[in-house]
């Protein structure tokens, strides 16, 4: 298991940025994220929360629901 803190491609300029996260790995974002491609092991994205306040991720121009 690990954690990633932080935001990823925050200016939304990287072409292709692609995480992939098994059941035990946790991502706490730090701001917003942008990212193409999203893989994750846990369907309902429990294992990705934010630290701050009003933080989003869009994967490939959608919003991901997070809590």
């Amino acid at each position: 298991a690990s954690t990633l803190t932080g935001a990823i491609n925050t200016d939304n300029t990287g072409s292709s940025v692609t995480l992939t996260l098994d059941a035990a790995s946790q991502w706490v974002i730090t701001g917003t994220s942008y990212l193409t491609s999203l893989t994750n092991s846990d369907s309902t994205n429990s294992n990705i929360t934010c630290e701050t306040s009003g933080c989003l991720v869009y994967v490939n121009g959608t919003e991901l629901d997070i809590d």
